[in-house]
């Protein structure tokens, strides 16, 4: 086992030949692969703390970024970050996914209301799939035909070319 960076690690992704991760407190780091002790680490900048799902998209590594309500993509060798705002007045997501072509979330816009959403990677379009009872959390997966989505209510199926929205009871 090998000790890359001795501090609390929110997310992580390999990308070609560079492992990035995101710290607890939002700083974006990168080492190259395969990484060593030793292996020099690079700061890519900064993100809210808490930043979660990171993911391939396209070229580009993106992730969610809870504290601004948004997805960040940037080059994993370095590069500027774009922000890429959820759209609407949804607020709370809790995990994403990827296709190729559009994110997929899940969040929370109240205590009583849940959401499934989908949204193009350059942020246009954005969709709610299904509603449903606020179950304090829940995940997402996409595959080539469906999105799935869990809750305290249990695991659900879509067709990605759904239009909405649907209620989940």
């Amino acid at each position: 086992m090998v000790t890359l960076v001795p501090d609390t690690c929110n997310t992580v992704g390999g990308f070609g030949q560079r492992l990035l991760f995101i710290l607890a407190q939002g700083s974006v780091r990168s080492v190259p692969l395969p990484a060593q002790a030793g292996s020099p680490v690079a700061p890519f900048g900064t993100c809210a703390p808490g930043s979660n799902s990171l993911m391939p998209c396209g070229s580009d590594a993106c992730w969610l970024d809870e504290g601004v309500n948004a997805m960040m993509r940037m080059d994993p060798a370095g590069g500027p970050m774009a922000t890429i705002p959820l759209q609407g007045s949804l607020t709370s997501p809790v995990d994403v996914a990827f296709d190729g072509s559009n994110f997929y979330t899940i969040g929370g816009n109240s205590s009583v209301t849940a959401w499934l959403g989908r949204m193009a990677l350059d942020g246009s379009g954005f969709t709610i799939l299904a509603t449903m009872p606020a179950s304090g959390g829940g995940s997402v997966a996409v595959d080539d035909a469906c999105v799935y989505w869990g809750n305290a209510l249990g695991i659900f199926s879509l067709a990605k070319s759904a239009a909405g929205p649907f209620a989940q009871q």
